[in-house]
């Protein structure tokens, strides 16, 4: 979300209301969101705001809530019950994981996470090996479904232009996770586009500019057959090539 923005109607930095109406227009039952900036306090006006039309469970940044991090999982509760669903927190302000009930009763746990980028490969890597270490010493902990967000570096070099340098260690470190979890390797919208080009983050201009695919979403092999239409597309339906979210929609996502 690149921050809390206004709540002021109608003003160009409202986020929230552009969020809700993309929600309801496009039927997002489930949106996993970064760089939240959102407080309790902040989460209660958003409650009050939308008339309980959604529920929002966030992590927040310890340090400075209201200017770095955050993490959030949105649910529209016209299309997704809100009811028995619980948050846990794994990394203050970075990595949160929600179990929902699905149609059948089955249940669902998704992990929304926003790696570091400030400190370079070796806090990213550090992070993701923080991740792995939790499920590691919490056997009882359901293992997520899905994990999707802002993962701050790439992994094919199709998703970065102009191509990277240098080999980004924290990549590494991102699979070791991904194997632990038992996610797939190769994230859906790859997966299911593996010539296609296109990026979700956007720096500079002219010579200067910078192109990644930052964003992604993984999910486990039982749950991959029941995903489709990967797509990425302009945030809030603005053709605004700067703010980009990756989305696939899912059948029944039921157990077999």
């Amino acid at each position: 979300m690149n921050g809390f923005g206004s709540l002021v109607r109608n003003h160009e930095d409202n986020k929230w209301g552009k969020m809700y109406r993309m929600m309801t227009e496009q039927r997002i039952g489930i949106l996993l969101i970064q760089e939240t900036h959102l407080t309790s306090a902040r989460c209660d006006e958003l409650h009050r705001m939308f008339a309980n039309r959604i529920k929002i469970w966030h992590s927040e940044c310890p340090e400075a809530p209201t200017m770095r991090e955050g993490v959030a999982v949105v649910l529209n509760k016209r299309i997704i019950s809100a009811e028995g669903a619980k948050a846990t927190e794994v990394i203050p302000g970075r990595a949160i994981q929600l179990e929902v009930t699905w149609r059948g009763g089955d249940k669902r746990h998704l992990l929304c996470v926003y790696a570091p980028t400030s400190g370079g490969q070796k806090e990213r890597g550090e992070f993701f090996a923080e991740l792995g270490k939790f499920y590691e010493e919490r056997p009882d902990m359901p293992r997520p479904d899905i994990m999707a967000g802002d993962f701050n570096n790439t992994e094919d070099p199709r998703d970065r232009s102009p191509p990277q340098r240098r080999e980004d260690t924290s990549v590494r470190c991102l699979g070791e996770l991904k194997s632990k979890l038992d996610l797939m390797a190769v994230d859906g919208w790859r997966r299911t586009n593996p010539d296609k080009r296109d990026f979700t983050f956007f720096r500079g201009t002219g010579d200067a500019a910078t192109m990644s695919r930052l964003d992604r979403i993984y999910v486990n092999e039982n749950s991959a057959k029941w995903t489709k239409e990967w797509d990425i597309t302009p945030q809030w339906g603005r053709a605004d090539r700067h703010s980009r979210s990756i989305c696939s929609r899912t059948r029944n996502l039921r157990r077999k």
